[in-house]
Formats: structure tokens, C-alpha cells, sequence
């Protein structure tokens, strides 16, 4: 009955937001805790030397190639957004991924970011569902690169200073990489993709309660079958945002005069880059500062300077994220959403209908 689903929605809107609020003290209070945890383990008089001893040029690089990340990373979701009919162009897509750095500032960590891009690259509910699937793909990508680059560093390694970590990390990060490497063998072996296919009741409840019926049918979780071009294509890209991410670390370890061998910077970047992109705390906040901090007094360096590289990435989020502001109020009045969509198609992946 209309009126009785009416009732139950206005009787579950208290309870959703009281979840809403604490969700968020929860995150605050991570951060919080951690950076006390922090804060207790560090020197204000060593920090402020570390500061004032930056070598502000390595910074500036380091700025510049977290622009080379967020290009490469347009053309990757360029290249993902092939088989959809959302069709927005390059520099479009850069727009709206500094924009949604901007809004993820005051969203959870991680996920900000990718609902501001969903919502501002789609305007209708075919499109929309699609590039939600685009997204999975495209954070799967970047979760199983990285847990690559943690996986193979930390698998060579004799290192005794991370030999009390290296168990544990590299037994999480094989079973979720193995994980994700049998998850997109659906898209390149065909007999897999097919039984795929079938499986897609499975997710039924989940489209349910994402999107509305006339959006279902959009709702192809093999849609990248018999495209084995695209999705290895963006996993060429998906290599070179990874070094991108490892430049940008490097650098920014040079700029408070910590060096270390590039594979180091590798998983340490990797795993802290993994790490705050969790929506567990307040943009990042704590988890990536206590991180840098614990990781790099491994190998001999004082808190104050991984707690001094935490703090330098934040400002370049922060950077990024007022450039992405200045994008938003330029843009105001514009129409959002995708510039072209083809008209929707019935989306049976072409290796279904070669099979």
C-alpha cells in the first residue's frame, strides 16, 4: 500500500540520520585519536626545523606530477566510458575530477570524490548506472595496482626493520590481489564472461536498492566482455597513474631530505595512498600522517619527518581541491552532466553475441 510505504519511509528518516551523524563522529574520532597518537610522539621544536629546512623545489615537482596523476586518470575513465553511452570529453572529465576533490574535502574519504564525478558526469538514469559500474571497475584498477606495488617490494625484501610486518601485509595484500586477478579474468576469457553473464541475479537486491526499475536494464556487470582493447588499455593507463603516485611521494620525500630506494617509496606510497582512501576518517586525516610517520621511522627517519610528508601531501590535496573550487564557481550555470549520449542500446557484451 502507497500510504504504508509512505509511513515506513517517514518513520526510517530519524534512524538514517542519526546513522549519518555517527558514521561522521566515527570518522572524527579516528582522526582525532590518531593524530593525538601522533602528536604525543613528536618534537614541535624538530618539526619546525624539518619545516623550514623543506627544499620547496622538490615540493613544486611533486605538485606538478599529481597533475600528471589526475590527466592520466581522465584518460583511463575515457577509456572505461567507451562501452557506455556517456560521452564526455577530456578536459571535461580533468574539470570535474578537481571539483570533486574540492567536495571531497567534506565527504568521506574515498568516496566523496567518485559520487561528485557520478554526479556531475551523468544526467539520465542510463547513464548514471552505467558509470557507476565504471567506477567499480576503475577503483578496482587502482586498488589492485596497488596492492601490487606493496605485494612485489615487499616479497624481495630482506629487510629486518619491516620483517614484523611483512608477513601480515604480504598474506592481505596476495589474497585480495589473487582476488581481483580472478575477478578480471570475466572480462578477457569468454567462456568465464559468459557464465558471468549468468550470474547477475545475483546482484539484483543491489541494483534494487541503487537505482530505479526503468535504470535496470542498464545494469551490466559484463558489459566490458569482448572489450579485452579498453579494459587492458586502462590497465596500461592505470600502470602509469601508479607511477605518477610513486613520483609524487618521491619527491615529496626528497623535499624533507629523506631518501630511499625507489621500490621503498613504492609500497610505502602504495600502502599509504590505500590506506586514506578508506572512509574511515576525515579526508585522509591522521591516517595518512600517522602512516607516513610509522612507516619511514622503520628504515631510521624521526616522526617529525613522515609526520612533516603527511602534512605536505594534505596541502596539495588541499591545493588541488581549491583549484577544483575555483573550477566549480567558474562553471556555475553551466548544464552538468555528459555533453553527448547515444541513445541506450540493449548492452549484451559483444562476446555474448559472438558466443
Amino acid at each position: 500500500m502507497p500510504e504504508l510505504d509512505v509511513a515506513l519511509d517517514q518513520a526510517s528518516a530519524p534512524d538514517q540520520r542519526i546513522k549519518k551523524w555517527l558514521f561522521i563522529l566515527l570518522k572524527l574520532a579516528v582522526s582525532t585519536v590518531l593524530i593525538g597518537v601522533l602528536l604525543s610522539r613528536i618534537q614541535w621544536r624538530a618539526l619546525w626545523e624539518a619545516l623550514v629546512n623543506i627544499q620547496a623545489i622538490y615540493f613544486v615537482l611533486s605538485f606538478g606530477a599529481m597533475f600528471l596523476l589526475e590527466w592520466k586518470t581522465a584518460v583511463r575513465l575515457k577509456i572505461l566510458l567507451r562501452p557506455t553511452v556517456v560521452r564526455v570529453s577530456l578536459l571535461k572529465i580533468l574539470k570535474v575530477s578537481f571539483v570533486g576533490r574540492f567536495y571531497g574535502l567534506f565527504l568521506p574519504a574515498g568516496v566523496g570524490y567518485n559520487l561528485v564525478r557520478w554526479y556531475k558526469m551523468t544526467k539520465n538514469p542510463t547513464g548514471r548506472v552505467q558509470f557507476f559500474l565504471v567506477m567499480l571497475v576503475e577503483q578496482s584498477l587502482n586498488i589492485f595496482l596497488m596492492l601490487a606495488c606493496v605485494v612485489f617490494p615487499l616479497w624481495l625484501s630482506t629487510d629486518p626493520a619491516i620483517a614484523h610486518l611483512q608477513e601480515g601485509l604480504l598474506i592481505t595484500s596476495t589474497v585480495l590481489l589473487l582476488g581481483l586477478a580472478v575477478f578480471y579474468l570475466f572480462f578477457v576469457v569468454h567462456p568465464l564472461c559468459v557464465l558471468f553473464h549468468k550470474w547477475e541475479a545475483f546482484f539484483a537486491p543491489l541494483r534494487e536498492r541503487l537505482f530505479s526499475k526503468d535504470a535496470m536494464e542498464s545494469f551490466d556487470l559484463s558489459m566490458y566482455c569482448g572489450r579485452t582493447s579498453d579494459f587492458l588499455g586502462a590497465l596500461l593507463v592505470s600502470s602509469l597513474v601508479q607511477g605518477a603516485t610513486l613520483i609524487r611521494v618521491l619527491f615529496l620525500f626528497w623535499a624533507v631530505g629523506v631518501d630511499l630506494p625507489w621500490y621503498t617509496v613504492l609500497w610505502i606510497g602504495s600502502l599509504v595512498v590505500f590506506l586514506q582512501a578508506l572512509p574511515i576518517s576525515i579526508a585522509g586525516i591522521g591516517i595518512r600522517e600517522s602512516a607516513f610517520a610509522y612507516m619511514l621511522s622503520l628504515y631510521g627517519a624521526a616522526y617529525e619527518l613522515g609526520a612533516l610528508v603527511g602534512l605536505l601531501f594534505l596541502t596539495q590535496v588541499i591545493l588541488g581541491a581549491l583549484i577544483g573550487g575555483v573550477i566549480e564557481l567558474m562553471d556555475r550555470g553551466e548544464p552538468h552532466g555528459s555533453e553527448t549520449t547515444r541513445k541506450p542500446r540493449s548492452y549484451e557484451p559483444v562476446a555474448l553475441r559472438e558466443g
